[in-house]
């Protein structure tokens, strides 16, 4: 049993939109049709992005400033208690 891999190279805006976020990451796939996915690295090409920002758990955009982002963090789950609540 072999497993056939297959790079490639994912790219976004980053938040203020000047920049970009680059991901490598590789897709494997067997004889038995299972697939697995794996993240080589993420970067943040945008100076004022990278100061604020940086990349935790493969897909989050975490606020550097961590007041602010514990704020956001509150606002977020009261909007989303709210909403389970109408």
């Amino acid at each position: 049993m072999s497993w056939d891999r297959t790079e490639y190279v994912e790219t976004a805006v980053c938040a203020c939109g000047k920049g970009t976020i680059v991901r490598h990451a590789y897709r494997e796939k067997d004889d038995w049709n299972r697939e697995r996915e794996k993240i080589i690295s993420e970067k943040i090409y945008c100076d004022a992005c990278e100061k604020k920002y940086h990349i935790e758990i493969e897909h989050a955009l975490i606020e550097r400033n961590f007041e602010k982002a514990e704020q956001l963090l509150h606002d977020d789950i009261a909007t989303i208690g709210k909403e389970m609540f109408l």
